[in-house]
């Protein structure tokens, strides 16, 4: 990519007065071509809006109509922005000074892909949260390095990309127009959760290319309370948005073929979600989100007849049974054998199916 082809900063923000202040002077000090700096707020109820009009006065504040979740934040960045390329941040995410000149080494390395992703840290742990990944085919993202130490990825010289088959939302760099060709970009309907998989996996159905930069670091702060994850913490929305969400995906990007022969596996994960959810004790919001799902299939439906149209790729060609890494709570102690046996059975039952899905 050329130096002076210009790019967008396009930051979504919600309730995020106090990581505004860190986040200005992360992105102040991007080195690379920066052309604008656009900032959607989605409604917050905190001082950030009036913080960004006095204290940040290069940023072009977008106030949401209306409260919608960080999709149509993103979308909407990408319909005001003025290039071709944006750099999407969450409000409490910190790009180092390299970031950006990282993220555009992947993609002129790559110029097929469309979306770049940064390896995004807990900045509290140096932890990796998001380093691009796969898709299960049960319909869950299986992130790559999950709660991986940074150091233990220097071992060698990290490469300037590698292929992702999901992306997730924190620090990206994206082709805004073929993005928003895919079906307008991101669903707005999922609110919060599961909406960058969507999307990601739309684009990847359409024939486009993800890639993870892992030279690209990217800290990543405390999030949206009662949304993020953080630590030992899965909070009770964030499970009724897993339970409703993950349906519409499957409902809205798998062939039906793969549907009928991946259902075993499907539900043997919802059975095992729902014991989750009942030892965090919250059964009832597991059963909420089922309920919401069925209520929007008659939109997802809709939805569905385009993704279907515009596909160019088998489901075989994409999905996988990788080991879904649960929370690390999980992984020791009684619940660590049961969980392995789960991925065994689930790996076991896609290698019998896979050749014969859509």
């Amino acid at each position: 990519m050329a130096e002076n082809h210009k790019i967008t900063i396009g930051i979504v923000n919600f309730d995020g007065r106090s990581y505004l202040p860190g986040l200005r002077n992360a992105v102040r000090a991007l080195r690379g071509p920066v052309g604008e700096v656009l900032i959607a707020d989605d409604r917050s109820r905190d001082e950030g809006p009036s913080w960004i009009s006095e204290h940040w006065p290069e940023a072009r504040l977008l106030v949401m109509e209306r409260r919608g979740g960080p999709g149509p934040c993103r979308n909407r960045l990408l319909r005001e922005a003025r290039n071709p390329w944006v750099l999407l941040l969450d409000n409490d995410a910190l790009p180092r000074e390299d970031c950006l000149l990282r993220l555009l080494e992947a993609r002129e390395a790559r110029p097929s892909a469309c979306v770049v992703q940064a390896r995004v840290l807990d900045k509290e742990s140096g932890l990796v949260h998001y380093d691009g990944g796969g898709m299960h085919y049960a319909g869950v993202p299986i992130p790559r390095n999950l709660h991986v130490p940074l150091r233990q990825l220097r071992g060698e010289e990290a490469p300037s990309w590698i292929p992702s088959r999901t992306f997730q939302a924190v620090c990206l760099l994206v082709e805004r127009g073929k993005v928003l060709d895919c079906d307008g970009g991101f669903d707005p309907a999922f609110f919060f959760y599961y909406e960058d998989s969507d999307l990601a996996h739309r684009l990847l159905l359409r024939g486009e290319e993800i890639l993870g930069a892992p030279r690209a670091l990217c800290d990543h702060l405390e999030g949206t309370k009662g949304l993020s994850q953080r630590g030992r913490a899965y909070p009770v929305r964030r499970l009724r948005l897993h339970a409703r969400n993950r349906v519409w995906l499957l409902v809205k990007c798998w062939r039906l073929r793969t549907l009928v022969l991946a259902l075993p596996g499907i539900l043997l994960y919802d059975l095992a979600f729902f014991v989750l959810a009942c030892l965090r004790g919250h059964p009832l919001a597991w059963c909420l989100g089922k309920l919401e799902a069925l209520r929007g299939l008659p939109r997802v439906l809709a939805a569905r007849r385009a993704v279907q149209r515009d596909r160019r790729r088998r489901d075989r060609d994409l999905l996988s049974a990788d080991p879904i890494p649960f929370l690390p709570q999980f992984r020791k102690g009684p619940a660590a054998f049961p969980l392995r046996v789960l991925n065994g059975l689930l790996r076991f039952w896609w290698v019998l199916v896979r050749p014969f899905a859509g």
